[in-house]
């Protein structure tokens, strides 16, 4: 595994794909030792600016959201429905990353082609068209160094097993919508 050396000369640390993997371990073991340390609360807040415009906060980013002309936006920013495919592409990425790297396998490259298929009669509110997408598509291409195709398909199994927003998508998560 490559290694790098630690502001301490008598410290190395092992990284493999960018992932520190004694870290990456040691926060497993410790969630799974005690649950309550593996609950978190994500948040965002998100403001209308204008039209379709809007703009959230997570932690410290910004992120905004439009909608392209087409569907009367002014196209500032990508539109909800292109986030939550980027967002299964971001997710999946630290997945295949750190399960890479839990194996012992050296990623050379990684790349997610990701479409939704959406009827957007549904927004405009037919009744008789689910509002969401229909189904996603999700094309992987990855190389790695002395990993074979069953090897890279079973890291990309645990990563989408484990995947979060995979999760979400696929389950469909209740949400309450409340007026403050």
């Amino acid at each position: 595994m490559p290694i790098r050396a630690s502001p301490s000369p008598e410290v190395i640390i092992m990284q493999l794909n960018g992932v520190d993997t004694d870290a990456l371990r040691a926060t497993m073991e410790k969630v799974n030792q005690d649950p309550e340390e593996g609950h978190f609360i994500f948040r965002a807040t998100t403001a209308w600016a204008s039209g379709a415009h809007s703009v959230s906060s997570v932690r410290n980013f910004s992120l905004e959201a439009d909608e392209p002309p087409a569907l009367l936006g002014t196209d500032l920013a990508t539109n909800a429905v292109e986030q939550v495919l980027a967002a299964l592409g971001g997710c999946l990425t630290v997945g295949v990353v750190y399960q890479a790297a839990l194996s012992g396998i050296r990623l050379e490259s990684l790349a997610f082609e990701i479409e939704g298929y959406l009827d957007i009669r549904g927004f405009f509110g037919n009744a008789e068209v689910e509002p969401g997408y229909q189904r996603i598509m999700v094309t992987v291409r990855m190389q790695a160094a002395g990993a074979g195709r069953t090897e890279l398909e079973d890291v990309l199994a645990r990563a989408a097993r484990t995947s979060p927003v995979m999760d979400i998508i696929a389950r469909g998560v209740p949400v309450a919508l409340q007026i403050a």
